[in-house]
């Protein structure tokens, strides 16, 4: 069994970390962004991975920390905005957005649109805690 280490990571400057989805239908692209004014990302890093660089994920200069497997754990305050391109009209696209009890994405799969794969990012440095020091911080009530 392969040993694993679980960090746990957290954009320093606020409004810095954001999902892109892919909603595809035939050829056609739209994308819908999340950003969160703040949240956490846990990765799992191999304990034998030799090129495990902390400074390097802490720098965060391409998001190397998206090699390892990761999951968000906890995105704070997100806004949504999409980007249709050409393929709604501003009217149409209005209509969708708005429709009463109802979910915009909801709308695009009725429309026949495939909501894609979700890429997390982080722009900019980023804090790393792992359980220990996680646990620290917590039995001493430390802030983050």
């Amino acid at each position: 069994m392969r040993s694993v280490k679980t960090y746990f990571i957290s954009p320093l400057k606020k409004q810095s970390m954001f999902a892109r989805r892919q909603w595809t239908k035939g050829g056609a692209l739209i994308f819908e962004y999340c950003r969160w004014v703040d949240g956490m990302i846990s990765i799992s890093v191999p304990s034998t991975d030799p090129t495990f660089d902390p400074y390097l994920i802490i720098k965060n200069a391409n998001n190397d920390w998206r090699k390892y497997a990761y999951e968000i754990i906890e995105g704070f305050d997100g806004s949504i905005e999409w980007d249709y391109g050409d393929h709604f009209k501003r009217d149409e696209w209005l209509d969708l957005a708005t429709k009463m009890e109802s979910d915009i994405r909801e709308e695009l799969d009725k429309l026949g649109w495939s909501e894609g794969p979700e890429e997390l990012f982080i722009e900019g440095e980023i804090e790393l805690e792992t359980d220990e020091t996680r646990k620290v911080r917590n039995n001493y009530n430390l802030e983050w």
